[in-house]
């Protein structure tokens, strides 16, 4: 089978009463089969941003929300509509704000090399608003979006919930603290060595 577009008008006899018609058919099955292919791949990649558990965003140079995947809804409680409404400064605690404006005003000032990578990608971590008004933190993984001629125009990027993983690295943190503590006041020498008997450790 092949589709062809037909474009149809009426054909008129000298009084205006319609006798017929006329019409010219254009072939459009390759037209036809790019859509479908194109509807397929939208498709599979809507049902990609709809189900990680990732957040998948574009923005404006400005930081300006352009686009964000469904996910948003189970990370941060906001709405894709909610969160296309709102400014920078509402998503996200204001410290994190300046680390992401400094790593924006880098990355910029890096566009006047000639010689930078247009595919460099930035890892930054920062704090956002939950909708219930608490605080979420993700790790973002930030590349260019450049027009036709390799210019600039906005940022995507992909960030997860590493909420949990800094709670850990914390609880680490004070873990080891408090045994250096005990290390460094203890009237004892503490020590460890390898199965030669090579010191690898001694307390202060």
């Amino acid at each position: 089978t092949i589709w062809l577009e037909d474009q149809i008008s009426g054909i008129r006899d000298e009084r205006g009463t319609l006798v017929g018609l006329y019409g010219v058919a254009r072939d459009i099955s390759e037209r036809r089969r790019v859509d479908h292919a194109l509807r397929e791949s939208e498709e599979k990649y809507r049902l990609l941003a709809e189900k990680t558990n990732d957040v998948i965003w574009t923005a404006d140079l400005n930081l300006r929300t352009t686009y964000v995947s469904p996910s948003i809804e189970r990370v941060l409680g906001f709405t894709p509509g909610e969160r296309l409404m709102q400014d920078a400064t509402q998503q996200m605690t204001p410290e994190s704000l300046d680390r992401a404006a400094k790593a924006l005003a880098d990355h910029l000032a890096m566009e006047r090399d000639p010689d930078a990578d247009p595919n460099r990608t930035l890892r930054i971590e920062l704090e956002y608003y939950h909708k219930d008004g608490s605080t979420v933190w993700l790790e973002n993984q930030v590349g260019g979006i450049r027009d036709a001629s390799g210019k600039l125009i906005g940022f995507h990027g992909v960030g997860r919930d590493i909420g949990e993983r800094r709670k850990v690295e914390q609880a680490l943190r004070a873990s080891e603290e408090k045994y250096r503590l005990v290390a460094e006041s203890t009237n004892d020498e503490i020590w460890t060595s390898d199965i030669n008997l090579n010191t690898t450790y001694v307390s202060p």
